[in-house]
């Protein structure tokens, strides 16, 4: 038997419910392209940090890319059933590109992110 946590929240109510409260969401009126540009910066925020990353894509010169499991599975059912074969490996999934310049790898793990590239990159 696992002992129940005694703890005193404003946010937990009666046993059986794990969250009530509100919030106050404040919306301003803005331009579209504005919220677009913040949420394309969100993911690229989250693909350049690469917090909670459990890939590494190793690419020609055996230089490594973090990625997110199941952001590339959503993104590309192709990239999701390579992940889903993959074995994992001290808690990460390696993949794999020979061949495929680092620069490349990264513009392309990137735009499944975000949905944006830097023609340079490419």
């Amino acid at each position: 038997l696992m002992a129940s946590p005694d703890i005193e929240s404003p946010w937990l109510c009666a046993a059986g419910e794990s969250f009530c409260g509100s919030f106050s969401i404040r919306v301003e009126e803005g331009n579209a392209a504005d919220i677009l540009h913040e949420t394309k910066d969100v993911w690229d925020k989250l693909f350049e940090e690469g917090n909670g990353a459990d890939v590494y894509i190793v690419t020609k010169d055996e230089s490594c890319i973090q990625a997110h499991s199941r952001i590339l599975s959503i993104a590309s059912p192709v990239l999701g059933n390579i992940l889903q074969q993959s074995k994992v490996k001290n808690g990460f999934i390696y993949i794999k590109i020979p061949g495929v310049p680092h620069e490349a790898v990264y513009a392309f793990v990137r735009f499944l992110y975000s949905s944006w590239y830097v023609e340079r990159m490419l």
